[in-house]
């Protein structure tokens, strides 16, 4: 558990920590390895002889509390043993450093036991030479707590407390974070599925992304530069990825050969496809111009490419479940239109992409009746298949393709 916990953090810098603070956190991390009679911050004292804490193991039991104990389950202890506790917040302890600290210890006492803690991690050597002269000393127990000890230590559950206190972080706090979260992204996704269709048959509809943070709504002319950093937007929901929205941006009258991969498309007239919606805050300079273009490209289109090879170019981008806030079902006057509801997304919108994240997939789908196929285009195979200036259909031409479908 400790393992993965540690994946998601970034590392403790123990090394950031003043000395005492260090020696505080060491001690309290100490408590509950042993039975202490006693531990003693002897660093913060000045009287530490080397050592900054000095901790005394197992309770004593005289003969009085033995005598009266009614259970008679006590038996005198006298014995206790003495722990030194050494607290270095180096960032490197060397084979060479670890031989001087054990040498230099100085007591008229029998130590019984050694920890040392240091912020770094202890290489092999240093190890091996740490167990070999506190044998020399004759210690008998020993123990190295460096860098990874300390964190495993620390993001223990009973210790979370401490990795709070020191450090800002608590795991229990982030575990009911992300509780949290899942659970918001999980509500917003059953609204979705339930106003949009299921994961399997998705509804093809248009909804308005709004900005969370948006005051102007309706008013475009109340946006400062609203063409080109628009805080409320008209698009079409396509489909559902494991993490959130997929949404059809733009779509072009495209060619595609489904046997060779060729393709081209039509890069001057372009749509949002809104499904029978008008978007009351388009640009209507040159909407005239605009929708002859349209027409002179859907009937090139049409009659001119064999069915088998019509084609879509579309591009999708994604909205993530999390950037998601709110849902309006309802939508408002503005949007709603011929009959058809279009809700309202309101979405933290970011300066760079939007309400979308940074993801984009351009397709190539066939509009075949009787079925096609769908693929990302390879830019070497596109090919010139529509002409600079799309010529007219004469009548008689339209009339007799249409002959087919009598």
């Amino acid at each position: 558990m400790v393992g993965n916990i540690t994946k998601t953090l970034n590392p403790l810098h123990f090394e950031d920590l003043e000395p005492h603070r260090f020696e505080d956190l060491v001690r309290q991390l100490v408590y509950d390895f042993k039975d202490w009679q006693s531990l003693e911050a002897t660093g913060r004292s000045g009287s530490d002889e080397g050592f900054d804490i000095r901790g005394l193991e197992g309770k004593q039991i005289s003969e009085e509390e033995v005598q009266e104990d009614e259970d008679k389950s006590l038996v005198p202890i006298k014995e206790q043993y003495l722990w030194l506790i050494q607290c270095k917040r180096q960032k490197r302890i060397s084979p060479e450093d670890i031989k001087r600290y054990i040498e230099d210890i100085k007591t008229e006492e029998k130590i019984y036991g050694i920890i040392f803690v240091t912020a770094c991690d202890f290489s092999k050597k240093t190890r091996d030479i740490f167990f070999s002269k506190i044998r020399e000393k004759g210690i008998l127990e020993g123990h190295l707590w460096g860098k990874a000890e300390l964190e495993d230590m620390l993001f223990q559950p009973k210790n979370d407390y401490l990795l709070f206190a020191y450090f800002g972080i608590s795991l229990s706090l982030r575990k009911r974070s992300l509780k949290t979260t899942l659970n918001s992204r999980l509500v917003i996704k059953r609204k979705l599925v339930k106003l949009l269709g299921d994961i399997q048959h998705p509804n093809r509809q248009t909804v308005l992304l709004r900005d969370i943070n948006d005051k102007a709504y309706p008013y475009s002319g109340d946006v400062k530069d609203f063409k080109k950093s628009p805080p409320w937007l008209l698009r079409t929901f396509s489909d559902y990825y494991y993490d959130g929205l997929v949404i059809l941006e733009k779509e072009f009258y495209a060619y595609s050969n489904n046997e060779t991969k060729e393709w081209d498309y039509y890069e001057k007239t372009s749509s949002q496809a809104l499904f029978g919606h008008e978007d009351p805050w388009k640009d209507t300079n040159k909407q005239e111009e605009r929708i002859k273009q349209n027409s002179l490209i859907h009937d090139f289109w049409f009659y001119r490419i064999p069915e088998d090879n019509q084609a879509w170019l579309r591009i999708y981008y994604f909205i993530p479940f999390d950037r998601i806030i709110l849902i309006d079902e309802m939508g408002d006057d503005y949007t709603n239109n011929y009959g058809r509801v279009c809700p309202h997304l309101y979405i933290n919108f970011q300066p760079k992409y939007g309400p979308f994240n940074d993801r984009m997939r351009v397709l190539i789908e066939s509009s075949s009746r009787f079925g096609g196929i769908t693929y990302s285009p390879d830019k070497n195979k596109r090919i010139k298949y529509f002409p600079k200036v799309i010529p007219e259909i004469p009548k008689e031409e339209k009339e007799k393709s249409l002959e087919k479908y009598k």
